[in-house]
């Protein structure tokens, strides 16, 4: 009698339940290895949100030097060449693996925090805000970097974006910050980087979620069919949720970024442009209207998708490999 072969079955790895300190160090390392493709995007970003700072939107006297993201990159590489786009790409690494693996490591305790679960009412609501205290927690352990990664990213141009502290290394920045303000130093501009973390984590988490899960159950008719755990859902959803993030965050990140490199006061320590992020975005409004706002929107798109989509795939693919691993 022959009997008939059992067809192996493939079984799908388990997710495993990683704690927060696990879940912090595969959110950092995938953010970190994103930075190191999109840091030029983010120098070409900050020139051009520091250009023709407080010029009025329709005053002819001012060059712009930089014009678009294309052409920003092509005059930083031929006058600065690798070390000027990859200017301040140690505090971007840095910068990224604290924020990155702070939001996301504290983000699951903060839906356990806020009550933040599927089928509940009013869960999305409760995803967002979620989304906002753990970018909120995120933006303290990452002030300190990037304060110092924005002036040395606008110090080699200082005649055009009026970048008005020259280090030539973030170890002098570190130090230059601290003898000048102490330890508050670092948390300079941190009333400008709070809101601009905490919107814009809340809108990357939840519209990722809610645009794989779209994505799931409502796939493109005869087009397309997603599954899960696949890097053509996780590169799509990332797509679509770098567009609604960069518009979330770009006024903020504007004022952020204005606040950090303004010239201070030699003897009290204060602003001398700005007395706080309000003030920041009034002045930056009235002299330069809705599009001082949105300044650099498209570059920021042009980096922070990217960015999303690289951190995301790496992200779920290394928590494959952990689940895998740990099976």
């Amino acid at each position: 009698m022959t009997t008939l072969a059992t067809p192996s079955v493939k079984i799908a790895v388990q997710p495993k339940e990683k704690d927060v300190l696990t879940s912090f160090f595969l959110a950092a390392t995938a953010a970190s290895g994103a930075s190191i493709i999109t840091n030029p995007l983010e120098v070409v970003k900050t020139r051009m949100q520091l250009q023709n700072e407080l010029v009025e939107a329709s005053s002819k006297a001012v060059e712009r030097v930089y014009k678009n993201p294309f052409q920003s990159l092509y005059v930083i590489g031929r006058q600065e060449g690798l070390r000027g786009l990859q200017s301040g790409l140690g505090m971007t690494l840095a910068y990224q693996f604290m924020i990155a693996g702070t939001r996301f490591g504290l983000h699951d305790p903060a839906k356990r925090l806020v009550g933040a679960e599927k089928g509940q009412n009013y869960y999305w609501t409760r995803l967002y805000l979620a989304g906002v205290l753990s970018g909120a927690a995120s933006s303290f352990t990452g002030n300190p970097f990037y304060l110092v990664r924005a002036r040395l990213q606008a110090s080699n141009s200082s005649a055009v974006t009026r970048g008005r502290h020259q280090y030539s290394s973030a170890f002098e920045g570190f130090k230059a910050v601290y003898a000048q303000d102490g330890l508050q130093g670092f948390f300079r501009g941190i009333g400008g980087a709070v809101p601009r973390v905490s919107f814009g984590s809340a809108t990357q988490l939840t519209c990722y979620e809610y645009f794989k899960g779209m994505l799931l159950n409502q796939p493109c008719p005869s087009i397309y069919q997603f599954n899960d755990s696949t890097v053509m859902l996780h590169l799509s959803a990332s797509i679509l949720t770098g567009f609604f993030c960069v518009t979330a965050m770009n006024p903020f990140d504007v004022v952020s970024v204005r606040l950090y490199n303004q010239p201070l006061d030699p003897l009290t320590g204060k602003g001398l442009l700005y007395d706080g992020p309000i003030d920041c975005a009034q002045k930056t409004l009235a002299k330069e209207g809705i599009r001082g706002a949105f300044k650099g929107w498209t570059v920021q798109y042009v980096r922070l998708g990217p960015h999303t989509v690289f951190t995301f795939l790496f992200w779920e693919q290394l928590k494959l490999a952990y689940d895998k691993v740990m099976a």
